[in-house]
């Protein structure tokens, strides 16, 4: 059962039974009020006219009677006396039925009160819970950007890589033909002496000379490159190194589709290709399809298991996929690949920032400094985590040192204006809000929504900062 849930039933909990115990106690009050009251039903009375009145007085009595006179009158006395104390009997009653009356309707106030103390419950967690959805979103959109900048390098890397690897290929393939050819001529040289000849080498013994020749020199191209190799025994590099850059070249422009049915054209040629599998698994995160790319990382790992970077790409799109434990998983894999690696420590870290993670976060994110003090997104991610640690002296602090060593960082500048704006420092906030606004104009729209600046949403130079066209019409109106 969530927490919302918890808090609201215990909110109608305590309703129930403040509804019950007021209940019982006008139950009681009743009852001693039914107790003490055992008077007979008062009588109506018919009401006298005057003239009746004085129809029905006794006549005045003879010398002798007057005796009697005085008996009647007695009478009279007595039925007043019973009047009066049927009289206070009616007084104490309606005073018991006030009595109910108040106590019902304090019950009734009581009920109503705890109902709106279990709606105020409910509408304060509502309230959080949007709160949450809406700092969740901001996470996400800029754990994205970085890691979007992240495969973006990686895969520059790659292909540059791969590059410099077609001309060594290209290089080597003609050594390798021109040590084939000597080796030829030495066996050729040899049997002029036999009487034997030896018989023609074949166009397969061949390929696979020369491909042995060049695994024995350079056998990290197999891992890094399949189809070089390949492609150097088939003589087609010119094809396949073209589709490849056109492949590079479409990715870079943003036309990820077309891309994709490039890739997909060499994968059918070379379906165990690990770069190519790798490039789709890109291209694919790029189209949005996380799921499909975790397919085809998977790929990958079944080729390369040893590869780090493919688990550090699959980690990115499992995350997207809102996968996030899997994301940790991955993560945490290509840290036992290599263990020094500290940029993946700062992915995991912005992922444990989204989970909510925050102490765990700052330690991961701390070991990525260990590792690499002069990375400024270590910094970042730290500042980022103190921000919802409530340290913010520390967050500027963590700021400070990303932009001493990333002195355009839009993300430091951003952060540290956030903390600023915590800590009430208005000048300072606007000054780092306005440069990251400029380095980055995302972060305008973030802050139309980020709770940290809810203390200057009204302040003027904050909305001509944020909102400059409301503010304009605004002047104007």
């Amino acid at each position: 059962m969530g927490r919302q849930a918890r808090v609201i039933m215990l909110a109608v909990l305590i309703a129930v039974t403040l509804a019950v115990g007021a209940a019982v106690f006008a139950a009681e009050e009743e009852g001693e009020t039914t107790a003490e009251y055992t008077g007979t039903p008062i009588p109506t009375y018919p009401r006298v006219k005057g003239d009746e009145l004085a129809e029905k007085q006794p006549e005045t009595p003879a010398e002798g009677k007057r005796g009697g006179y005085g008996v009647h009158e007695n009478e009279q006395d007595e039925k007043l006396v019973g009047l009066e104390e049927k009289t206070k009997g009616l007084a104490e009653r309606i005073s018991d039925l006030q009595k109910q009356i108040t106590n019902y309707l304090t019950v009734i106030t009581i009920i109503i009160g705890a109902i709106q103390f279990g709606f105020s419950i409910l509408i304060i967690m509502i309230s959080y819970k949007q709160i949450r959805e809406r700092r969740a979103q901001r996470e996400d959109s800029e754990y994205e950007i970085q890691i979007i900048r992240r495969i973006e390098e990686d895969t520059r890397r790659i292909m540059a890589e791969t590059e410099r690897n077609a001309k060594r290929a290209e290089e080597y393939k003609d050594q390798a033909k021109e040590e084939l050819a000597i080796i030829r001529r030495e066996k050729e040289e040899k049997s002029e002496a036999s009487a034997d000849e030896l018989p023609p080498v074949s166009e397969a013994e061949k390929k696979k000379e020369l491909v042995e020749e060049i695994l024995k020199k350079y056998p990290d191209l197999k891992r890094n490159a399949d189809f070089l190799y390949d492609a150097a025994v088939k003589g087609d590099i010119p094809d396949e190194g073209t589709l490849y850059d056109i492949f590079s070249n479409l990715y870079f422009a943003g036309e990820y589709r077309k891309a994709l049915d490039i890739i997909n054209n060499l994968i059918e040629n070379k379906p165990f290709n690990t770069l190519y599998r790798f490039s789709k698994g890109v291209a694919l995160y790029r189209l949005g399809h996380f799921n499909e790319a975790v397919e085809a990382y998977d790929r990958v790992i079944e080729l390369d298991p040893q590869n780090a970077g493919v688990y550090i790409n699959k980690g990115a799109a499992l995350h997207k996929a809102g996968k996030n434990e899997e994301a940790l998983a991955a993560y945490d894999k290509a840290i036992e690949l290599n263990p020094e690696d500290a940029d993946v420590f700062v992915d995991k870290g912005a992922v444990l920032n989204i989970s909510g993670k925050y102490k765990e976060a700052l330690n991961v994110l701390r070991k990525a400094i260990e590792l690499k003090p002069e990375l400024s997104r270590a910094y970042q991610g730290i500042s980022y985590t103190l921000i919802y640690l409530g340290r913010y002296d520390e967050a500027v602090e963590a700021c400070d040192k990303a932009l001493e060593l990333e002195p355009n960082a839009a993300l430091a500048y951003n952060n540290r204006s956030c903390a600023y704006a915590l800590l009430g420092k208005k000048d300072e906030m606007l000054a780092d809000l306005r440069k990251a606004t400029e380095l980055d104009d995302k972060f305008r729209e973030d802050a139309k929504t980020d709770e940290s600046f809810d203390a200057f949403r009204d302040d003027p130079d904050f909305r001509r900062l944020i909102f400059p066209e409301e503010f304009e019409r605004e002047g104007k109106a």
